[in-house]
């Protein structure tokens, strides 16, 4: 089990895509459930040719009122061929109650080992006023992190984004797509 997390914009779809294609050449086949805000089937069109199974979850989040309807779903995905589960998160998901979640239903909802990957935008980063504790919860509460947009960045900027990220989570790894694969 993969949870993608990262604030809007961050690249979270575009890293599944990549995962999902990467994996199926490697002859594995992932499952996939989508959780945005505005229309999660939007991005379930773009992952069709890739994913065994596509489950969007739409216009709401899974942290909220979707997180009965994301362990149903996993339960579903649970009991398919799929060899992984890939869940996107809602950009402005709080991870910790799904996290929680999972952790309590674990003999019930047999995914594991459980992963988490936050996309950190490098453009935006601790940047985003009321919103920055739910970007920088997403970040504490994952074992991997990707620095996303380092096009749109310079050197100085990357400096202090790539120092907050190991400041707020001092534990997490620094990993690509290669490194998930």
């Amino acid at each position: 089990l993969l949870f993608v997390t990262g604030f809007f914009g961050a690249g979270k779809t575009t890293l599944l895509r990549s995962l999902a294609a990467g994996l199926r050449k490697r002859g594995y086949s992932a499952d996939v459930i989508l959780n945005d805000y505005a229309d999660a089937r939007l991005d379930a069109a773009t992952l069709e040719c890739y994913a065994a199974s596509i489950a969007p979850i739409a216009a709401s989040c899974a942290c909220c009122g979707g997180l009965e309807e994301l362990m149903n779903l996993c339960q579903s995905a649970s009991q398919a061929s799929g060899d992984i589960l890939l869940i996107e998160l809602n950009g402005s998901a709080d991870p910790l109650p799904i996290l929680e979640t999972f952790t309590v239903s674990a003999t019930d909802l047999d995914l594991s080992p459980r992963l988490q990957v936050n996309l950190v935008d490098g453009r935006h980063w601790g940047q985003r006023d009321r919103w920055t504790p739910i970007e920088k919860r997403q970040l504490e509460t994952s074992g991997a992190w990707i620095l996303s947009h380092q096009e749109s960045i310079n050197d100085e900027r990357e400096k202090a984004v790539t120092d907050g990220i190991r400041a707020t989570a001092p534990c997490a790894a620094e990993t690509n797509l290669e490194g998930l694969l």
